[in-house]
């Protein structure tokens, strides 16, 4: 089964860019190197900035807490909130 997704290559190790799913600890896996996609100068400005914020600490990258697996939208009665707002306006 083939994955793909991004990693940075620090201090001698790739790490990933984000949660990488599927994969067990210390399983071995074979790593293909593309080019990233082409950044504006804004972008690389950006991305360098980041980096070195990371770097010292100074920011974090967060991920969204996992849903809870019981998780089910509330269902109220009456007509959705659009459809109020959109009541209300005529």
């Amino acid at each position: 089964m083939s994955k793909t997704f991004e990693a940075i290559y620090e201090n001698g190790v790739l790490r990933p860019a984000g949660p990488v799913v599927g994969l067990s600890e210390g399983q071995h896996v074979w790593v293909s190197t593309d080019k990233p996609p082409s950044l504006t100068e804004t972008e690389c400005k950006e991305a360098e900035l980041i980096r070195r914020l990371e770097a010292q600490g100074l920011v974090e990258k967060l991920t969204p807490p996992p849903a809870p697996d019981d998780f089910r939208p509330l269902e109220l009665p009456g007509p959705g909130l659009s459809e109020t707002i959109l009541a209300e306006r005529r």
